[in-house]
């Protein structure tokens, strides 16, 4: 997950979804805050936090995303 600030944001948060995909191989999905003031990228398709968190793990060892995190989104 990463969530975006600044002018270039909404660019930024495409292009790390596209990063995600091409360089990890996890899908996700960009979302911007109701605001607008941000954008998270979101990897999608895990029901249960200990799945999420093995594959943040995994992520984590990627170049450029050390810096990924799991949060329960709401439901």
């Amino acid at each position: 997950m990463a969530a975006l600030t600044g002018p270039v944001r909404k660019s930024q948060a495409e292009d790390t979804k596209r990063r995600l995909q091409e360089i990890a191989g996890y899908p996700s999905e960009v979302f911007p805050s109701e605001d607008g003031r941000y954008y998270r990228v979101i990897i999608i398709g895990y029901t249960d936090r200990k799945s999420a968190q093995a594959v943040c793990v995994k992520l984590k060892q990627k170049a450029g995303f050390y810096d990924a995190w799991v949060r329960e989104l709401p439901k």
